[in-house]
């Protein structure tokens, strides 16, 4: 056993295992695995075991995320920082 948040790291071909999750609280998980390209784990990630996947959101470089970040920023700065009459008053005229 470890304590909660630790990082484990193996070689995922070893026989493993885990508990299940006795609590009621969820138990949030994050499985990531890296192989040679010639290495594919058919019995454990095969494509009729796990559900489709969503799209992949289209990727954007850095400075458009940062552009998309101020830009979300910004706009809820404006819708908090001004009182209602003056967003009134800024709409009407």
């Amino acid at each position: 056993c470890v304590p909660a948040g630790s990082f484990i790291a193996f070689d995922y071909r070893v026989k493993h295992r885990g508990l299940g999750n006795s609590s009621r609280d969820a138990r949030p998980l994050l499985y990531v695995t890296y192989a040679k390209p010639f290495f594919a784990d058919l019995t454990n990630f095969s494509r009729k075991r796990y559900p489709e996947l969503p799209e992949v959101a289209e990727c954007a470089n850095r400075d458009e995320r940062v552009k998309r970040r101020e830009h979300s920023r910004l706009q809820q700065h404006q819708s908090t920082s001004t009182t209602p009459r003056a967003r009134r008053a800024a709409s009407a005229g």
